[in-house]
Parts: structure tokens; C-alpha cells; sequence
């Protein structure tokens, strides 16, 4: 391989450890448990901001990245400017970065089809760059699935889809043509001994010839997705919301929650849901759920009452742990013994108030308090507001 191509293949195998959950930050233990998310920590890999926590389905503008803080989400623009930065020998020139870029873009893009996720941000990405790369790919793999017994596989897929027109393609992917195919002789033996004359045999059975376009492929991507429900995540967390309350260097309450909307069929606008994590130098290690209706829980494993899968939920509560976790230090046996590096910047950068008995609130612009009201009668820590 080339110098380029094992930077790539280096990059993406750092990327894709993250995205599966298998990435071992320095000091962390592997568990066994690995959660596949377009939204981690890379805890190895800060951004310039400070932040540890980028979605690679996030395209945010650079000026957009600018405005963000130590504790926002980056786009996956800024995770790709931090891996070359970090693992590049050499300082790039403009179209190696671009052609690494561009590369890296699309094996994200595809990694998240293949297992299921929601891809439109991507495509609507490479649409507006005029690249077809992924659109070709889907339906080359649509093609693949449907009339692999015409000699249709993963070898000649691509080449069948960049050959063909809008309107055969419209044809190869709506309808079912395999009757047709077997009456006009397409088949393995034909692509054996000549694949251009399997090609035309194609093309004659389809008769039509138009050019394609990228705005036709597209619009066939979004049916192929949107006729699988599985490809569309049914939950999604909206905002990541945090407070720390102390009083000098002991952790009184420590919590992270999300809004989350839960998406459904009947519903497409999604329900308001809360998920959150809390801890306290004077014990609990729980977590607390509210729904639409106003009901509060606290809860050990999943919620008596969510719209959330719960394979999701569990998800969404390794996100709010990483982001709990990392404002406190942790003995070997789990006790907090106090304010980490982490904690400290997030006091100085959100203090909100300190208290006529020295105690200090700080907290995300848009935390509420609320939460804290409506579960303290129900944890065991030993703190309270009001």
C-alpha cells in the first residue's frame, strides 16, 4: 500500500473502534460490552475546544465548530481534522486532505447502512457535493440482493449501477424482473463469457435510455430506506444537559441528562422523554426517567414507563454515564474522592451560584433544577434543595 492508503486504513480502523464501542481509551477496561453509535467519546482524542464527544452524523460548518464549547458534540469534519492531525507524518497538501476526507466520509456513510442507522444527513452531504459514491453502492448492494441468481454480485454491482440509466435503474429497483431476466437469457453463464453482452442483454430486457442523475438516486435511496423501519433509530437525544453541586472538594450531587425524542409510526414529531444518571459523595448511583406526562422514577436498569427501546435506553445511559463520570474522580472501588480536572474547568466555566453555606451550583446553560426537586425524595443521597 501506499503511504496515503495506510494512513487510511489507520484512520478508519481508529474511526470504526469508535463507532462499534471496541476503541480502549488509555486506562479504560474492556467489558465486553460495546455499543455501535455514530455518537462517542474519544477520550485519546480531543478537540481543540476541549471537547471529548463527537457525532459523525453531524455536519456542522466550520464557523458552527468555532461557537462550540468543551462540552458540545463535533462534527465529524472536526474528528477527521483531529485524526489527521494526530497520525499524518507529513502536513497534507489541500487535495490529499480533501481525497482522505472524502474517503473517510464515505466509509462512515456506509459503515452506518450497514448496521442500520439513519444515513440521510450523509447523503444529503454528498448530494450537495455532487458525489455519488454511496448512492452508488446502496443500490448496487439493493441490485446484488435482488437478482444475485442473474450473476448480479458484489464484483459487478457497482459497474452494473454506473452503466445503467435513471429510468432502468427506476425499473431494476421498483419492480421485479427476474421473469424477464430469465426469458431474455440473463444469467451467470452469459457474464462468464462476456460481460458486455450480459450488460446489453440487461439494458435491451429494461428498454429505456435516459441520463441518470444524483437527484434520481437519491430519491431511490430514501425509498429503499424509508420502506425498513429498522434503518430509521427510533430514539435520539436532542440535548445533554449537566450540573455539579459541591461544597469545596466533596461531590454533593453529580448529574447528567438527556432530552430524548421517541419516535414511532403514529407519532413521526416523536414524545419528550428524560433520561439521566446521578451520584453523590453520600451514596446512589442511579438513574431517573420522566415522560410527557410528568411522571418522575428512579430506576436500576430500564424504566417502568418509556417509549424507548431498550436496548436503546441502554445507549443513551453509557453516554450519560461517560459524561457524569468525567467531572469526578473514582477510587478502585468505586467511591468518588472528588472533582476531576474535567470537573473543575466545568465549575469554572458554569458556575451558576454558590449558596450563603458554600455551596457551589454550577450547570449547562439549559439545566433545570427542576429534575433534582422532583427525585430527591426518592434517592438516597443526602442532599436536597429548597
Amino acid at each position: 500500500m501506499t503511504s496515503s492508503e495506510d494512513l487510511l486504513a489507520l484512520l478508519w480502523k481508529i474511526t470504526r473502534g469508535h463507532l462499534e464501542g471496541t476503541y480502549l481509551s488509555q486506562g479504560m477496561v474492556d467489558t465486553g460490552e460495546y455499543i455501535k453509535s455514530f455518537d462517542f467519546f474519544a477520550f485519546d482524542y480531543p478537540h481543540a475546544s476541549g471537547s471529548k464527544r463527537y457525532n459523525l452524523e453531524d455536519f456542522s460548518s466550520e464557523a458552527d465548530e468555532k461557537s462550540k464549547s468543551q462540552y458540545d458534540s463535533m462534527s465529524i469534519f472536526s474528528w477527521i481534522e483531529v485524526l489527521v492531525t494526530r497520525h499524518s507524518p507529513a502536513k497534507l497538501v489541500r487535495t490529499q486532505y480533501e481525497e482522505l476526507e472524502a474517503d473517510l466520509l464515505r466509509l462512515v456513510a456506509i459503515w452506518g447502512h450497514t448496521h442500520g442507522f439513519r444515513i440521510k444527513n450523509h447523503i444529503e452531504h454528498f448530494e450537495s457535493i455532487q458525489d455519488d459514491y454511496v448512492l452508488n453502492y446502496i443500490l448496487a448492494e439493493a441490485l446484488e440482493e435482488k437478482y444475485s441468481e442473474y450473476g448480479v454480485d458484489a464484483d459487478n454491482s457497482r459497474w452494473l449501477v454506473s452503466k445503467l440509466n435513471s429510468d432502468e435503474l427506476n425499473l431494476l429497483v421498483q419492480e421485479d424482473l427476474r421473469k424477464r431476466f430469465q426469458d431474455a437469457g440473463v444469467n451467470s453463464k452469459l457474464l462468464e463469457e462476456d460481460k458486455y453482452a450480459w450488460m446489453q442483454t440487461i439494458k435491451d430486457a429494461l428498454g429505456a435510455d435516459k441520463n441518470a442523475s444524483i437527484m434520481m438516486k437519491k430519491g431511490l435511496i430514501n425509498e429503499l430506506i424509508d420502506s425498513d423501519g429498522t434503518t430509521f433509530s427510533k430514539s435520539q437525544i436532542i440535548g445533554l444537559h449537566q450540573i455539579l453541586i459541591t461544597r469545596g472538594s466533596n461531590v454533593l450531587v453529580n448529574i447528567a441528562y438527556a432530552e430524548i425524542k421517541a419516535f414511532s409510526d403514529s407519532d413521526p414529531h416523536g414524545l419528550l422523554e428524560i433520561l439521566g444518571c446521578y451520584c453523590g459523595i453520600s451514596g446512589g448511583w442511579n438513574f431517573f426517567h420522566a415522560s410527557d406526562s410528568g411522571e418522575t422514577e428512579i430506576f436500576e436498569e430500564h424504566p417502568a414507563k418509556s417509549n424507548i427501546k431498550a436496548e436503546e435506553i441502554s445507549g443513551h445511559i453509557t453516554k450519560l454515564e461517560e459524561a457524569r463520570n468525567g467531572l469526578i474522580d473514582i477510587d478502585e472501588e468505586g467511591n468518588i474522592v472528588g472533582v476531576s480536572e474535567s470537573g473543575q474547568d466545568f465549575i469554572s466555566n458554569f458556575h451558576d451560584h454558590t449558596s450563603d453555606d458554600g455551596i457551589s451550583f454550577a450547570k449547562t446553560d439549559d439545566a433545570e433544577y427542576d429534575y433534582i426537586e422532583e427525585i430527591q425524595g426518592q434517592w438516597d443521597l443526602d442532599f436536597a434543595l429548597g
